[in-house]
């Protein structure tokens, strides 16, 4: 044993310091920017005074704010609870499989479930999920203490892991659910009703209460329509298919489906070993195949019945951690009874294998064409630090452009969403084959060293004219919520009008300051037809009297009947805006 231990603790750093370093040097993504900008940076991200997102998981906000206030900004430190989440993931897989009878099987299952793609992706990423796989994990082995001990304690344990989870993501409700039901008919059959007295309170205060809780929360979710994530096309079709994408790094249905089954053989094999048991207490192995199938039979009748959307990518990672424990305890018990079988254990080793192969520290499967690498924003820094170049880019890549602009310390516009089929943006950045559009007007200045993400530069710059300026600027000190700075009704006005120049300074105690720069349009019903807005702190958590130059395009829809541009100081903060500029700007270049 203390040669497993040893072996399995040099494994486990080896990983370690493989997930700190793509901590470190993966760029961030839309929805850890998402996380820092709208929950962390701002402290509101509890219920009672949060915006409601299935982005926010809670667990790993409320660990990720005091991070952040101590450390500063830096992505390592954003990144850091998931991060330390890792050695409490390897810690109980340890433990889970340290019955395992087989050397080679014990081996093979910890390199797998150490290493696989996707579930090691999120161990260095701000989000929710890599924190719930560990507490997932030590939520299984107190329930497996819990069945072979048949101690309460135990119970009290399994409740708090089960909740942390919940906490840090909301998709593991089914295998809360499961955890209820398990216990409840194992305690019934071990005890009998007669002898449940120690066991109900923890089952009742530590169960049902904090199900009860999330269930109130995740209703709360779903009557705002945030439980959209997924699709309602198959269980294998979605579920499976789409985790073999990041795992095994392919979608191909017949996989999928090959994978289906394995993991209906290795579930139901080790569940009818369990009913041979005549159902005495589970095992590691028992549990996570009731886990298993448990979630799958879950997922499928959530979406016949309730028209649940079926778990896709990270909202199933839970499936891969449970596939393959249900695969290394049944062979296991296959090479138990028939050592020559052992070879079979082998194919567990296409995990790391792929692990190996597709290890990198610059990208994560799941949201490459997100990223936005600090190379790329400091190319436009370096070359153009206080003008008002425009950039164009997808919409989901705002928030890191906005993040890079945060730790840079500089103030560059703010990334228009791409739109505009003549591309008249100084720069774009695009991904892979969607730069095709891009050949014949602009060059590829950059490209960023890890991903397939490109920089491109106009060959021939896109003239503007100005058409109108703005006599009266606004200069104003205050704490009203709306503040205009620009309104007309010009007809004339409206039609020309395609891109607009803004330079002010910024001033408030505020930090961080929630302001947004607004550009809108009206109808003649003074209906909102048309928004964009520039959010202030996504550009800096503190304004000291900075200047923000930005050039804004814009595409009014038809109907438009009244432009209104305003600031909108959301916490009604003290603050102080000076307008030195804002023009109006019309194509210049056919």
């Amino acid at each position: 044993m203390k040669e497993r231990s040893k072996l399995f603790a040099a494994i486990a750093l080896a990983v370690f310091i493989y997930v700190v370093l793509r901590a470190i040097f993966v760029p961030i993504s839309h929805d850890e920017a998402v996380t820092y900008l709208l929950y962390v940076q701002r402290g509101h991200f509890l219920p009672h005074n949060m915006i409601w997102d299935a982005n926010n998981h809670i667990l790993n906000s409320v660990l990720m704010y005091p991070v952040y206030k101590i450390f500063g900004v830096h992505i390592l430190s954003l990144r850091l609870p998931n991060v330390m989440a890792f050695p409490v993931y390897a810690f109980f897989i340890y433990k889970l499989l340290s019955k395992l009878r087989s050397h080679l099987v014990f081996y093979l299952g910890a390199m797998a479930l150490l290493s696989a793609p996707l579930l090691l992706d999120f161990f260095a990423q701000a989000r929710g999920y890599g924190i719930s796989m560990a507490t997932f994990a030590g939520g299984l082995y107190f329930m497996n203490r819990y069945f072979s001990t048949g101690l309460p304690k135990y119970q009290w344990f399994v409740w708090l892991f089960f909740s942390l989870t919940l906490a840090a993501n909301m998709s593991m409700m089914n295998s809360y659910l499961i955890a209820l039901g398990l216990i409840a008919v194992m305690a019934v059959r071990k005890f009998g009703f007669s002898n449940l007295k120690g066991h109900l309170l923890p089952y009742a205060i530590g169960g049902l209460l904090p199900f009860a809780g999330f269930s109130i929360y995740a209703m709360a979710m779903r009557q705002r329509g945030l439980l959209y994530y997924g699709e309602k096309d198959g269980f294998v079709e979605i579920t499976v298919r789409l985790l073999n994408k990041f795992v095994f790094y392919s979608d191909d249905l017949f996989l999928a489906r090959v994978v289906a089954v394995l993991g209906v053989i290795f579930g139901g094999y080790l569940i009818f070993l369990w009913v041979k048991r005549q159902l005495h207490s589970p095992d590691t192995g028992t549990i996570s195949a009731v886990f298993l199938l448990g979630n799958a039979a879950g997922a499928i009748l959530l979406c016949h019945l309730l028209e649940v959307n079926y778990p896709e990518d990270r909202t199933g990672l839970y499936f891969v951690p449970l596939f393959i424990l249900a695969a290394t305890f049944a062979f296991d018990s296959v090479v138990a009874k028939v050592p020559l079988m052992k070879f079979t254990a082998l194919s567990l080793a296409v995990i790391p294998v792929l692990a190996i192969t597709g290890g990198n520290i610059g990208y994560t499967r799941l949201w490459r064409e997100l990223h936005i690498h600090p190379g790329l924003y400091e190319y436009i820094a370096d070359r153009h630090p206080d003008d008002n170049t425009t950039v164009e880019s997808y919409f989901l890549t705002a928030t890191s452009w906005g993040y890079n602009t945060i730790i840079h310390n500089t103030l560059l516009s703010p990334i228009i969403p791409t739109r505009f089929a003549n591309n008249r943006a100084d720069y774009a950045i695009c991904y892979r084959d969607r730069c095709d559009g891009l050949a014949l007007t602009h060059d590829t200045v950059y490209k960023d060293p890890r991903n397939d993400i490109y920089l491109m530069k106009r060959n021939l710059p896109w003239e503007w004219e100005a058409f109108e300026q703005a006599e009266e600027l606004l200069k104003y000190e205050g704490n009203d919520e709306f503040i205009n700075f620009y309104v007309t009704e010009d007809s004339v006005t409206l039609a020309r009008f395609e891109a607009m120049d803004l330079r002010l300074s910024v001033k408030s105690d505020a930090e961080p300051l929630l302001c947004d720069i607004v550009i809108s349009a009206r109808n003649e019903n003074d209906k909102v037809i048309h928004y964009e807005f520039m959010a202030l702190n996504w550009m800096r958590e503190k304004w000291d009297g900075n200047t923000l130059q930005a050039r804004r395009m814009v595409k009014l829809p038809e109907g438009s009947h009244k432009l209104v541009c305003y600031v909108w100081n959301m916490k009604e903060a003290e603050i102080s805006v000076a307008f030195e500029e804002i023009t109006l700007l019309e194509s210049a270049t056919e």
